[in-house]
């Protein structure tokens, strides 16, 4: 009786880790973003590719999906491209045209624990006329089994695969730079923002991912370093150096729209007010910031207040 009743207790201690085990394992995050590009048209009808990206972690499988299109939008076709394969329906009845587009029984957007994967559909579109500057969000959702069960989470629009749920018409959009580039002092960095803004000048998408270019159009050559972008609330972001004297323009370019142009001066060096050195100035080789042919100070320095009162403002000098 004893030995049956100690064979007992053990296997309800093993009963009970079996239990405990699971309470303890990392589980699966199901989660999943949409890209549908950065779409430049006035057209009332197009084709465009709407990727799906799986970034969960661990072994996870997108098994069925929808896709709906912003208000006033029809899809008039969809088709899976590889490595996506499934069964392409529609919430009206499976018939084209409509607003959701279904994808059953679907492979192809596993994970296998490797990383995030994509995969894309090609949708015809029909888009409603007089678009103008503007963007229309589309809305998604994934699911780990067939017959659409078991939702993933949506993660939203997406810097490090760049996605967003976004069909942006650009007619009477222009870029504007935010900030604008500055002058300042050989081998400091510019921060130097591009944005999509309206006829009105406000900002039209927050999550414009471009893509956006900077370039040097005039300056000392060679001598300008423009590093980035990166993609952050609408604005793509630049970091620029200038390494020699001089007037510099930068011209920044995305797509068919008109290019802007920003010009900004680069000095020698700058002149702070005390006690933030360097606010001592002589007339020598190095640090000319006074005229000879000039009536006034050839030498001294900048206290924390000027003679009207008012706050000492740093100035650039050459």
């Amino acid at each position: 009786m004893r030995s049956m009743r100690t064979r007992l207790s053990f296997l309800t201690a093993l009963a009970f880790a079996a239990f405990s085990l699971p309470s303890g394992a990392a589980s699966t995050q199901k989660q999943f973003t949409i890209d549908m590009g950065s779409l430049q048209t006035t057209s009332t009808a197009t084709t465009l590719n709407a990727t799906i990206w799986n970034l969960s972690s661990g072994n996870s499988t997108i098994k069925s999906l929808t896709i709906t299109a912003p208000a006033g939008f029809t899809i008039a076709g969809a088709a899976p491209l590889a490595p996506i394969t499934g069964t392409i329906g529609t919430s009206c009845n499976n018939q084209f045209p409509c607003a959701t587009v279904t994808l059953n029984f679907m492979s192809g957007l596993n994970t296998s624990g490797s990383g995030p994967v994509s995969g894309a559909l090609a949708l015809t579109v029909n888009i409603p006329s007089g678009q103008t500057c503007s963007q229309y969000q589309w809305t998604a959702a994934a699911y780990a089994g067939n017959s659409f069960s078991q939702p993933f989470t949506y993660l939203g629009p997406d810097q490090t695969m760049h996605a967003q749920p976004y069909t942006t018409f650009t007619t009477g959009c222009a870029l504007k730079f935010s900030p604008s580039p500055s002058n300042t002092q050989t081998n400091t960095a510019i921060p130097v923002g591009v944005e999509l803004v309206d006829s009105s000048n406000n900002q039209v998408q927050t999550w414009f991912m471009g893509p956006v270019t900077l370039t040097q159009t005039a300056g000392p050559s060679a001598a300008l370093s423009i590093t980035g972008p990166t993609y952050s609330s609408g604005v793509a972001n630049f970091s620029v150096t200038g390494k020699a004297l001089g007037s510099y323009t930068v011209q920044a370019a995305s797509g068919t729209l008109t290019p802007i142009n920003g010009a900004f001066t680069i000095y020698d060096g700058m002149l702070n007010c005390n006690p933030n050195p360097p606010f001592r100035f002589t007339d020598n080789n190095t640090n000319h910031v006074s005229d000879p042919s000039q009536s006034g100070y050839a030498a001294g320095s900048r206290g924390f207040w000027n003679k009207d009162g008012l706050a000492c403002v740093p100035i650039l000098y050459t």
